[in-house]
């Protein structure tokens, strides 16, 4: 039996969630979040300028910008039109690529690719249409992750961080410090570290508060609590250090981000008058 023979090949991708072609015409701010997973978008046409969980971008022709887990994003098209093509794909156990190495230039054989990956999306859904979508984005990848991903990682580690991480997320107001973190997760402070980076890219302080300022966000948009009630539920000890993070993170105060959100008590109150009517 040749070597190898035997061993089992398991692709990393495990849903691609969207391929599209977007066009914004004309040159004005914006702000969004990331869906989960990976998304990777090639920028057409246009120039923006945008800041992503902290991190300063300049997008232009050609360029390539790869965003990971639900990042806040804001910015300005400085040109119009902004055409690029979106692609979202879920694959937990790819890491992306690290922070400095999300925008990088595209080449002639990537475009070509994406460019058929668009065209076999938007074929009419069969078993076909899936094969050819699959084998084209991981031709991509390959394409443009090696150089950018290093040494590829332990995926033990990153299975760890995402253990830590889900607990995490269950109460964010008392987060222990990094070093005790590590302790109770049997992991050195380095190897917390790696394990943070490998999974999501980010050093985990920054993780960490990207998760603070997500949940804060969904909290403002989603219930009445104080904005001081929303920064202790967040793990702040003052509603003014709160605003600080979520102005640096999504470019809107606190205010700002309930404003721009439903008015839930009007959407509130009108249910409960149609509930009363029904009953």
């Amino acid at each position: 039996m040749p070597s190898g023979f035997a061993e089992f090949v398991d692709s990393p991708i495990r849903t691609i969630s969207l391929v599209d072609e977007i066009v914004r015409s004309e040159a004005v701010a914006f702000q969004s979040a990331s869906p989960p997973g990976h998304l990777l978008q090639l920028i057409l046409c246009g120039e923006v300028e945008q800041t992503v969980d902290g991190r300063s971008q300049t997008l232009r022709r050609g360029d390539f910008v790869w965003y990971h887990q639900m990042e806040a994003c804001h910015g300005v098209i400085r040109k119009a039109p902004w055409r690029f093509v979106s692609i979202n794909f879920i694959s937990p156990d790819l890491p992306p690529p690290d922070e400095s190495e999300r925008v990088f230039p595209s080449d002639a054989l990537s475009r070509t690719i994406v460019r058929e990956l668009l065209s076999a999306w938007r074929k009419s859904p069969s078993l076909s249409r899936s094969f050819e979508t699959l084998a084209l984005l991981s031709k991509l990848l390959h394409r443009l992750l090696p150089e950018r991903l290093g040494v590829p990682g332990d995926p033990g580690d990153v299975e760890a961080w995402w253990r830590i991480e889900r607990q995490l997320r269950i109460d964010l107001s008392d987060l222990p410090a990094l070093s005790v973190l590590a302790r109770s997760s049997g992991l050195s402070l380095r190897s917390l570290t790696r394990a943070c980076r490998q999974a999501t890219g980010q050093p985990p302080a920054r993780r960490i508060k990207m998760l603070r300022i997500l949940f804060a966000r969904q909290l403002l948009q989603l219930t009445n609590h104080s904005i001081t009630e929303i920064a202790f539920r967040t793990g702040y000890s003052r509603s003014q250090e709160l605003s600080r993070d979520m102005r640096k993170f999504t470019g809107q105060s606190p205010r700002q981000v309930r404003a721009a959100s439903p008015d839930h008590r009007r959407m509130e109150k009108s249910l409960n008058q149609i509930t009363s009517r029904i009953a």
